[in-house]
């Protein structure tokens, strides 16, 4: 389960990636070293990602913070992590003030002045997944 948390959050991680370097790039005038379909691939990635993702944070908020059914136990830790998070207000950006359908929105917003916004919440949230990351990497090699 470990290897395939790692696997679907570098995917992830790799989409973030992409979408701000291109962001930043593009706001500053430069041209981005991503071609249109890489930008566009790294959204829907993102996109996808989110949806998902925000139907179980919403399960696991409705259900009274109980365990969910029907999906990974490292998925379900992650639901568990983002949410403390939430709470404990240990990030500042829209994703973590509002929910990840924020994300969704400035997605799909392409207005210069809400990149920002975009930017902070893809990073508030990789930082998150790489977290979790180290927890899988210590869960395949403990000696590490």
């Amino acid at each position: 389960m470990s290897v395939q948390s790692m696997k679907s959050n570098h995917s992830i991680i790799g989409a973030i990636n992409t979408l701000s370097i291109h962001l930043k790039l593009t706001t500053k005038g430069m041209e981005s070293p991503k071609s249109d379909d890489d930008v566009i691939l790294a959204k829907n990635t993102i996109r996808e990602w989110l949806t998902e993702f925000d139907k179980y944070l919403s399960a696991y908020e409705q259900n009274s913070f109980q365990a969910l059914t029907g999906i990974s136990p490292r998925l379900q830790q992650f639901v568990k992590r983002f949410e403390s998070a939430k709470r404990k207000r240990e990030f500042s950006s829209p994703i973590f003030r509002e929910s990840p359908n924020k994300i969704l929105e400035l997605l799909s917003n392409n207005q210069p002045k809400k990149v920002n916004e975009l930017l902070a919440s893809l990073s508030d949230l990789r930082t998150l997944l790489e977290e979790h990351n180290q927890m899988d990497l210590q869960n395949l090699v403990p000696d590490l």
